[in-house]
């Protein structure tokens, strides 16, 4: 026996041996049946040569079995036998056989001819004659009663009362229905909260027993105007010729010396005769106490200069100086301090035109021509 037989022995099916199918882990998974092609023939194997004889296959002595188709290919050496086919493996699986919904039975109504004939000596059945339908009925009419015939139904004889007749509606107006007046809710009243006072804003009183002020009015009488205070400040209102002297006294106090100059302001009224109104404010470390001085001048009326008083003054009166144009008189070098030297006119006026500035030192200056609306 050649290599050759011995291999399709080994393999009949001629086909790899199969792997053992993974059992899905998913529960109630079945997996799909895979369908076969039809196998291509295999070539047929040559022929073997006449003079060789294949060799026999050795039976088991147990069981009889039936000559095999190596024996006879050796018994029969001269005729020519085709090859053995290799077998079908067989399937471990039916194929599923897909259910078909049932057609539903038709039903026809049978013909005369089909219909059976009856048995001699008997009489066939009469067809039944087919059923008409009914006809509908029509609805009664009802008709109204007439005098007599409501006289003639009452049995006493007496005629019934007649019954009022309703009242005829009258046209109601277009877009307005009658307004119902519904009885009005007794409700128990309720007690009204009062209202919390409205909390007043600050505003000005006048001082009352104040050591300080009465020491003024004493040493210059007549010349102190007011005595107010706003939020804890106090604001003393003097006239402007004793300006000067107020302010030193102040600062030379024995029980509260105001030994510090904290700002000068100055507000413009236009249209009035004392046009500006100079602002000072002072405070006192010993006493911890913040005083502001007022007092009211004309326009071109030089205001006294306090930087003898107070070194601080300096940069303060030349800055009231640059934006109203208020001139401070025994000023040791009184020009302009934010703006240049040949600015014309003065920004914090009333009647001046922030919008304007000053075209002469934009023009020299800054080289423009005409600036922008």
């Amino acid at each position: 026996m050649d290599d050759e037989t011995k291999a399709r022995k080994s393999n009949p099916g001629g086909d790899k041996p199969k792997r053992a199918r993974r059992k899905s882990r998913i529960a109630g998974y079945r997996p799909k049946p895979k369908i076969r092609t039809a196998r291509a023939k295999r070539e047929t194997p040559a022929d073997p040569p006449k003079e060789e004889t294949r060799a026999a296959v050795p039976v088991k002595e147990e069981t009889p079995a039936s000559p095999s188709e190596e024996e006879t290919a050796a018994a029969s050496p001269e005729k020519e036998t085709p090859a053995a086919r290799p077998k079908r493996r067989p399937r471990t699986r039916p194929r599923p056989k897909l259910r078909r919904a049932r057609p539903r039975p038709k039903i026809r109504a049978r013909a005369a001819e089909e219909t059976p004939a009856a048995p001699a000596g008997e009489e066939a059945p009469a067809a039944r004659p087919k059923r008409r339908p009914r006809p509908a009925r029509p609805k009664p009419k009802i008709r109204a009663r007439t005098k007599s015939e409501t006289t003639a139904d009452s049995t006493d004889g007496e005629t019934p009362a007649a019954r009022p007749k309703p009242k005829a509606r009258t046209a109601r107006p277009a877009g307005k229905r009658p307004v119902r007046k519904r009885p009005l809710r007794k409700r128990p009243l309720r007690k009204r909260r009062p209202r919390k006072a409205r909390k007043k804003g600050p505003s000005y009183e006048d001082l009352k027993d104040d050591a300080l002020l009465e020491g003024l009015k004493k040493q210059f009488p007549g010349e102190i105007l007011s005595g107010q205070s706003f939020l804890g400040q106090s604001i003393y209102t003097v006239k402007p010729g004793v300006l000067y002297d107020v302010m030193l006294s102040l600062r030379d106090h024995s029980e509260s010396p105001f030994d510090y100059m904290i700002d000068i302001s100055a507000l413009d009224y236009l249209g009035d005769q004392e046009r500006f109104l100079m602002v000072y404010q002072i405070y006192s470390y010993a006493t911890k106490r913040l005083l502001r001085v007022k007092s009211r001048f004309a326009e071109g009326d030089p205001v006294p200069s306090m930087t003898s008083i107070w070194k601080t003054a300096d940069w303060l009166e030349r800055e009231v100086y640059d934006m109203f144009g208020i001139l401070f008189s025994g000023h040791p070098d009184l020009k302009r301090i934010l703006l240049p030297d040949d600015w014309h006119g003065f920004p914090l006026r009333k009647d001046y035109d922030i919008k304007l500035q000053d075209q002469s030192w934009i023009r020299n200056h800054l080289k423009i021509r005409k600036t922008p609306d």
